[in-house]
């Protein structure tokens, strides 16, 4: 063999040696028949954000103290676990001054579920691009606006796979070692050995990848009209399967111009006395509007189909086919407010004489000091457990004798229209036997 043939040859050898762990695929097609690949969305309860208890934020002296402060404190014959229990407690914001009457705001979580069928198992979704666009039932697009989510951050996780090692090797060895006696002369007095004409080369490619890959695995942008969701996947990551999003709206608000009352009635599981009653009166925000608002859900994917190289778990030897689709959501739009969600309520109680009319019926009333509203108000409040707490706390308190009022307000019976009148009646306080006639009413909205 010549020089140019080993050349050659030894060229050829060294040009089949090539990267196969540090690469995203070997080849690359054309689009195949996109699969079936379906998105669905429904409403979720939202869970409350998990708190830490006090001792968890505490270093150790710090917690030993205070499991000795507590444990002085503790009632006699308490047991290991009441400390423990106690310990455990999550400790109670103060609520804000009125947030109870506000309606501006709502928080709804959405639960997006991708599912399918694709051709082989090496197959994946490499990529989700999901949007959420508002849309008010009455075509205005001012009701509510998108003011916040938790779960469309973007977070960034990090996929250890673990430590690869490829090798490939070649040898190429030309020539031979021999004597050639078919063309030596009769005199010759020795053998003579023929030249050795050989080449040998030897070629080693080595790879040794660490796969420890960081991706975005969820991300996106917040608008007030829009939401969009963006997940991306990496080697070996399907994105099959449920994404939550936690959204928060504004909601464009009115005031209503009558009080709305809260009462705290009742402490350590004990009805408080009317003296020791807390008596909070506030003005109601709610939404101007009590027609649903959905969104309406858009969605592409982008596919990963395996053409060859599919039985190994390394995609280094993939040959690959990516294409978009586009996904038809079910439903494509979802009700995040509905209009019990939207709709102002307002609950009172009442005496009734049989056949009479709500509006005819006579009102619990409370004493206020308020220029609008003269001297006294109806008690308003915004829920019927509110209605109904305070209705069985009347009762009990009613039981022995009459009650005059709530921690210095004088309470009663008037008519609706008592406080705008003239002159504006005196309340009497409330009697036995009307505070067992008590109805809870819900008041009509043009009330």
């Amino acid at each position: 063999m010549n020089t140019s043939t080993l050349i050659a040859a030894t060229a050829v050898l060294l040009a089949g040696c090539t990267p196969k762990l540090l690469r995203h695929y070997e080849t690359f097609q054309a689009p195949e028949t996109p699969p079936k690949v379906e998105l669905s969305v429904f409403l979720a309860n939202p869970k409350a954000s998990d708190s830490t208890t006090v001792i968890s934020s505490l270093d150790g002296r710090a917690q030993a103290e205070l499991i000795r402060s507590l444990a002085a404190m503790m009632p006699p014959g308490s047991k290991p676990a009441d400390l423990v229990a106690l310990l455990k407690r999550i400790p109670e914001e103060p609520p804000k001054a009125c947030a109870w009457a506000s309606n501006k705001s709502a928080t709804k979580k959405l639960v997006l579920t991708v599912l399918g069928d694709l051709r082989r198992p090496a197959d994946r979704l490499d990529k989700l691009d999901m949007t959420l666009t508002l849309s008010a039932a009455d075509g205005s697009d001012k009701r509510a606006s998108f003011v916040s989510w938790d779960h469309f951050d973007s977070v960034y996780g990090k996929f250890d796979i673990g430590t690869a090692k490829y090798t490939q090797s070649g040898k190429l060895s030309i020539g031979r070692t021999g004597t050639d006696v078919a063309n030596l002369p009769e005199a010759a007095g020795s053998a003579t050995k023929v030249l050795n004409l050989g080449a040998e080369t030897n070629n080693t490619l080595e790879e040794s990848a660490t796969y420890a890959l960081r991706r975005m695995s969820i991300g996106g942008a917040l608008t007030p009209t829009s939401a969009w969701l963006v997940q991306e996947g990496g080697p070996n990551i399907n994105l099959f399967g449920s994404s939550v999003a936690t959204l928060t709206l504004s909601l464009e608000s009115s005031k209503y111009p009558i009080g709305i009352y809260s009462f705290v009635l009742v402490k350590d599981k004990k009805p408080l006395p009317s003296a020791e009653v807390t008596v909070e009166r506030c003005e109601s925000e709610y939404p101007i509007s009590a027609k649903p608002i959905t969104v309406v859900v858009t969605a592409k994917a982008v596919q990963r189909a395996v053409t060859r190289g599919d039985g190994t778990v390394s995609e280094g030897d993939d040959g690959i086919t990516l294409s978009e689709l586009t996904l038809t959501p079910k439903p494509s739009s979802v009700t995040l407010l509905k209009d019990t969600d939207l709709r102002l309520e307002r609950y009172a109680l009442a005496f009734c004489t049989r056949n009479q009319l709500l509006a005819d019926c006579d009102r619990l009333h409370i004493q206020h000091n308020g220029v609008t509203h003269g001297n006294i108000e109806q008690i308003v409040m915004p829920s019927m457990d509110a209605a109904v707490a305070l209705r069985g706390w009347l009762l009990e308190q009613t039981r022995a004798a009459a009650l005059p009022g709530l921690n210095g307000l004088t309470i009663g019976l008037a008519k609706k229209e008592a406080a705008t009148a003239l002159p504006v009646p005196s309340l009497a306080g409330l009697p036995t036997t009307v505070a067992r006639e008590l109805r809870v009413v819900l008041l009509p909205d043009t009330e």
